[in-house]
This record gives structure tokens, C-alpha cells and sequence, in this order.
């Protein structure tokens, strides 16, 4: 019986491409993450298009060299989270970043902006700091756990939680002012 490329497991696909070095299975597992981990990029370099498209990119590209080195200990999405996290990161450190809302000259919109997300949430976004920041986009707009945040940042649950917490404090106050 032949499956359907969506019910196929994550760990199938990951094997078979191991096995084969097949697209086909790689195609796959990027079909099914590709949106969510560009949107996650969008969201972690504050709505700056060509630097999420950059990261986006980066990610796979990592994800494909090292995917002998995912054990299953959390699932692929999640590997592939930490793997952008970090190309995220060396984007600041190499001082890569772009302006945290690059806005269009014609209209004072954001160039590239999330849809649905207003010019005044990604401004107040932007002022958070990087951990604030990953934290508030991982938990609330990614459904993140305090646990899974933790793992993926190098911090503690405690940490997370009070990064959260004073996150969203900052983000009210930008609203309020």
C-alpha cells in the first residue's frame, strides 16, 4: 500500500534520505516546514524579508549536511527551530543586521511585514531585546513550551518564563505610551 506523502513520518523521510541521498524525501520534509520556518525567521529578525529569506535558506541548507546528526531526541521541527535560532544569531554577530523595520518609502508599511500583524506590534516588537523577543515569538506565536524553549535557547524554564512575562510587560507599554 502506497502512502500519501503528507502521513509519511517525519523519521521515514529523514531515513530514506540518509539511505538514498533521494530529493524526493528531502522535497518532502522541506514542503512540509519551509512556510513555518520562514515565518519563524520573519518573526526572529523583525520582519526583515531578505534577512528571514537568508536565514530561511540558510537553515535548509545546514539542515540537509548535518541531518545524520538528528537523533529524534525532539522532533525534526524543532531541530530545524535550533538550527535557525542559530543562523539567526550569527547573522547579529557578524553585525549582518539589517534595520529591525525596514519600512517601504511610499507607503510607511514594512517592506515585508507578517500579515495580519500591525506597523505599531512589529515596531514594539523590535525594541524587545533578542532573548524577550525569541521568547515571546517562540511561546505565543509559535506555541512553544517554556520546556521545549528552554532546550532550544540554552536557558532555563525559569528564564523563559521571566523573559516572557517581561516581554509582553514591554510590548503593553509601547501600547500604552
Amino acid at each position: 500500500m502506497h502512502q500519501e506523502p503528507e502521513g509519511i513520518p517525519d523519521q521515514e523521510l529523514i531515513d530514506g534520505f540518509l539511505r538514498h541521498r533521494s530529493e524526493r524525501e528531502f522535497r518532502l520534509l522541506y514542503r512540509r516546514y519551509a512556510a513555518r520556518i520562514h515565518r519563524m525567521a520573519l518573526h526572529l529578525v523583525n520582519y526583515d524579508g531578505p534577512a528571514a529569506d537568508e536565514a530561511a535558506q540558510e537553515t535548509w541548507i545546514t539542515a540537509m549536511k548535518k541531518l545524520e546528526t538528528y537523533r529524534g531526541g525532539s522532533t525534526f521541527k524543532t531541530w530545524l527551530t535550533g538550527i535557525l535560532i542559530n543562523k539567526v544569531r550569527e547573522h547579529r554577530r557578524a553585525g549582518l543586521r539589517r534595520p529591525a523595520h525596514a519600512l517601504d518609502p511610499e507607503l510607511g508599511q514594512p517592506a515585508y511585514g507578517y500579515p495580519g500583524i500591525g506597523v505599531d506590534l512589529q515596531r514594539s516588537l523590535a525594541g524587545l531585546s533578542e532573548g524577550y523577543h525569541q521568547v515571546l515569538v517562540l511561546h505565543d506565536a509559535e506555541g512553544y513550551t517554556h520546556e521545549e524553549i528552554a532546550a532550544l535557547l540554552g536557558i532555563s524554564e525559569g528564564t523563559s518564563k521571566s523573559q516572557l512575562f517581561h516581554a509582553r510587560q514591554q510590548v503593553r507599554k509601547f501600547f500604552n505610551a
